[in-house]
């Protein structure tokens, strides 16, 4: 988001609480006080209008991988290319996990 809070909808039943996003989550709350890449994370629900407004990235986050959605019902998130955030992310992640010489091409991202 602009105010520089990382955001997370919030588990239900219909959507798993997997332990990458916990271990991005930890992590990224403990950067937030060191680092001006992420100010806060906070989880809760988010409207479109959230979105258009306000949101500098939105990712999908799992098993390995931290991948961009640049577009979001047909409107470009941000600059329309993985930003920062999602590069920390995939890059703690492959270091976190050990994950050696896998990478995230440049042209792999969803519109949703």
């Amino acid at each position: 988001m602009k105010t520089g809070e990382f955001v997370v909808i919030p588990f239900t039943n219909s959507i798993l609480r997997g332990t990458t996003l916990i271990r991005v989550m930890e992590h990224l709350n403990g950067l937030a006080s060191k680092s001006g890449l992420v100010k806060a994370v906070q989880e809760r629900n988010l409207k479109p209008e959230d979105v258009y407004e306000n949101a500098e990235e939105m990712m999908i986050i799992g098993y390995d991988m931290c991948v961009p959605i640049l577009e979001y019902d047909n409107r470009k998130i941000g600059n329309g290319k993985r930003g920062k955030v999602a590069l920390y992310i995939q890059q703690f992640m492959d270091e976190d996990f050990g994950i050696n010489g896998v990478k995230i091409p440049d042209n792999l991202y969803l519109n949703v």
